[in-house]
């Protein structure tokens, strides 16, 4: 059973951990901390369910992420540690489930679609600022973002009706 959940979750861990670490090495050290610590506790889980191991395990990478941050200073960075701890509820199937249609949704898009997005979401600019980066008009910026996201929801209509 322990292999199961290992084959099933590396890769998914891996990429998490690789959000916040660049360093292959340092991550791959911070998977095999996870798995021992998740191995040793294992027993006293294995018979809550298999939601309960799934989400007891990702509690554990975001525990040990946190730690490794704590420990290597040059890594420090407060505001990604606050990230981590604010995941504290999430459950790893739909983490899992939403990443997956995340980039199956970004795979559709162009790199000018993509960049306009993050600028807009993820970077917290306003229609305004993206424009001036972008040395376009703010109309033509907010037509983009608004085509884009007809663009996803589209996209996104058609996977759940698959």
């Amino acid at each position: 059973m322990l292999e199961k959940y290992y084959k099933e979750t590396k890769k998914y861990i891996y990429n998490y951990i690789s959000k916040y670490i660049s360093n292959k090495e340092d991550v791959e050290d911070l998977i095999s901390i996870i798995f021992t610590k998740f191995i040793a506790k294992y027993n006293l889980i294995k018979d809550k369910g298999e939601n309960f191991v799934k989400n007891y395990l990702f509690k554990i990478v975001k525990t040990k992420l946190i730690d490794f941050f704590r420990i290597n200073k040059k890594y420090q960075n407060y505001e990604l540690i606050y990230n981590i701890k604010k995941m504290e509820n999430i459950d790893l199937d739909e983490y899992v489930q939403n990443k997956l249609l995340i980039e199956k949704l970004l795979s559709k898009l162009d790199k000018e679609e993509i960049d306009i997005l993050v600028l807009k979401i993820v970077d917290n600019l306003t229609f305004k600022e993206i424009a001036n980066l972008k040395k376009s008009n703010i109309n033509t910026i907010i037509w983009k973002f608004n085509r884009i996201i007809q663009k996803l929801q589209k996209i996104k209509d058609q996977e759940i009706k698959e």
